[in-house]
């Protein structure tokens, strides 16, 4: 059975990958400016290598997906571990929405 420890357990994993997620979308973020002051033809002066901007482009793509999984998996374990720490009721106080009685 699983029980209130493992809500515990997955709200710490929760925190261990906060700091993980604020690396990463520091990551993505200087992908992105890298890639504008590349490929922006307004800030490179109408000048643009089109294999860089395809390269920096999959960089940042590839720095997303990481930061998104890690975002994902945050919420996830969160919402779990909150879902097995809070108490479920055991059927005594709870009622059936109106109409349904």
């Amino acid at each position: 059975m699983v029980d209130w420890r493992h809500g515990i357990a997955l709200l710490f994993v929760t925190a261990f990958l906060l700091p993980m997620i604020k690396d990463a979308i520091q990551v993505w973020d200087q992908a992105e400016k890298e890639h504008d002051e590349n490929c922006n033809p307004l800030l490179t002066g109408g000048i643009v290598d089109a294999e860089l901007c395809s390269e920096l482009e999959n960089d940042s793509s590839a720095k997303f997906r990481t930061f998104s999984i890690l975002s994902l998996a945050a919420l996830l374990s969160a919402i779990s571990g909150l879902a097995l720490i809070l108490p479920s009721g055991d059927g005594r106080y709870s009622h059936p929405p109106p109409g349904l009685r």
